[in-house]
């Protein structure tokens, strides 16, 4: 067994130099390097999980796409949320490292955009890293799975977030209370409200708008087996085996070396790429990346009885280790109403339009 594990562990090392070795003397626009963060058999002893979901069935036909409507302006060549509300930047720079949750990928997405979007839409008064293990053990229509590190859909993953009326905790594994017999809050009042859940209108304008307007969003791309070996510039797949399914969130866009592309997190930790954000082709669809965007909304209004930050001062570790499944269950209250059939039009009301013209003007 030893000698087996020996032989797999050197085939796998040699595979892997093969794959950078064919990055890097293409003359791409990225240059790959090995992540010695990870285990890197995983992509082939445990393929399943790192699959993570499945995008084509993430829409159903009762989706709201939104369309938002971009008046007169236009649209920065360059964005980044974490300069754009730098009194967010602490937590949306928050990058996850999902240890061996591989499936969860789903999960860890959706919570950090929500989380992001939450202290966006109250001006940095509300810091808080909602939980993605609440997600993978509490919420029944995120996953066919019972619980756990498991394929979901990151559209059903805000739903929670998006209904009043949300059918919490009816996976056996739910724990609805905190193990840390401190912690003074119940599973009900640390629940947060937002508004709505949707999908973006495909194409990049229309990402680019939701994002300039309401911060991070998830995407689900389709990922090849070179990705996880990603070091610098912007990626685009150049080895045609794929790995899998990953979703991740994008914060941003720009243009590198005559290169558009996406400002994205990952959620492998620290030491992946740069410290776990990179850039992603843009405008090109590679992966299908731009074909599934989802978010949730969220109003100021609707975080009004929220003035006091519930969980207090921030950890110097938050965000970079994924605690352990059914740790205390942070997450915020769910989301006013559900989505509905068809197309729903995003107008800049008079607040919005005085806010776009300083961003075009920076």
């Amino acid at each position: 067994m030893y000698i087996f594990s020996r032989l797999l562990s050197e085939t796998l090392e040699l595979m892997d130099d093969d794959i950078i070795a064919t990055v890097n003397n293409m003359n791409t626009t990225w240059t790959a390097r090995k992540n010695p963060f990870r285990n890197l058999s995983l992509r082939i002893l445990d393929l399943e999980s790192l699959r993570g979901t499945e995008p084509r069935n993430y829409f159903g036909n009762d989706v709201t796409r939104v369309f938002h409507d971009l008046g007169h302006f236009t649209l920065p060549e360059s964005f980044d949320s974490r300069e754009h509300w730098p009194y967010c930047s602490d937590i949306i720079s928050t990058v996850i490292d999902e240890g061996n949750c591989k499936g969860g990928t789903w999960a860890f997405a959706a919570a950090s955009v929500m989380s992001d979007r939450i202290c966006i839409a109250s001006e940095g008064k509300i810091k808080v890293n909602l939980s993605a293990e609440d997600l993978m053990a509490c919420c029944p229509t995120c996953s066919p799975h019972d619980y756990g590190c498991q394929k979901g859909n990151p559209l059903e993953a805000f739903k929670p977030y998006s209904t009043s009326s949300y059918n919490w905790g009816a996976h056996t594994h739910c724990l609805q209370h905190c193990t840390n017999e401190k912690y003074k809050f119940s599973y009900k009042s640390d629940k947060y409200k937002g508004n709505s859940y949707y999908a973006t209108a495909r194409n990049t304008i229309q990402i680019r708008l939701d994002i300039l307007r309401h911060g991070p969003v998830t995407a689900t791309f389709e990922f090849h087996t070179d990705f996880q070996f990603f070091g610098e510039g912007v990626y685009k797949p150049i080895v045609k085996e794929k790995s899998g399914v990953r979703v991740v969130k994008i914060l941003g866009w720009g243009t590198e070396d005559g290169t558009p592309y996406w400002l994205a997190a990952n959620s492998w930790g620290h030491h992946w790429a740069k410290r776990g954000i990179f850039k992603y082709i843009r405008d090109k669809n590679a992966g299908k990346i731009e074909s599934y965007i989802v978010a949730g909304k969220v109003y100021a209004k609707s975080l009004s009885s929220r003035k006091k930050e519930i969980f207090g001062s921030r950890s110097d570790e938050v965000g970079e280790r994924a605690r352990g499944m059914l740790q205390c269950l942070k997450t915020r209250r769910q989301m006013g109403r559900g989505a509905t059939r068809g197309v729903v039009t995003d107008h800049l009301d008079k607040d919005e339009e005085k806010r776009f013209e300083k961003i075009i003007r920076s």
